[in-house]
């Protein structure tokens, strides 16, 4: 099933003020595609496959997560849920380093 693919305000305003947007956009420059781009497209087709987010028990919601950066390395998280015919993307955020 392909789903619609939706970003809450506040997910796209955290995705433009992040790093990784910057060079994305650059890369369009340069007629290419990067990681976050494709990432978001993907959850169109298969968004059931990422893990529940540590988060969705504490709140009780079935908020799931895709990781994505450049190259190999994760940097960030797409924080979502998958509602019937939709998926609506709630947040953005940058992985923190372990301690």
């Amino acid at each position: 099933m392909i789903r619609q693919v939706l970003l809450l305000p506040i997910a796209k305003q955290q995705l433009f003020e992040s790093p990784l947007w910057c060079l994305t956009q650059i890369a369009r420059q340069e007629s290419l595609r990067w990681p976050i781009e494709t990432a978001i497209e993907s959850l169109a087709i298969d968004a059931e496959r990422h893990p529940m987010a540590e988060e969705a028990a504490a709140i009780g919601v079935a908020i799931r997560q895709m990781e994505v950066g450049l190259l190999r390395e994760s940097t960030y998280r797409i924080l979502f849920a998958i509602h019937e015919d939709r998926v609506v993307i709630y947040a953005f955020r940058r992985l923190t380093s372990p301690v």
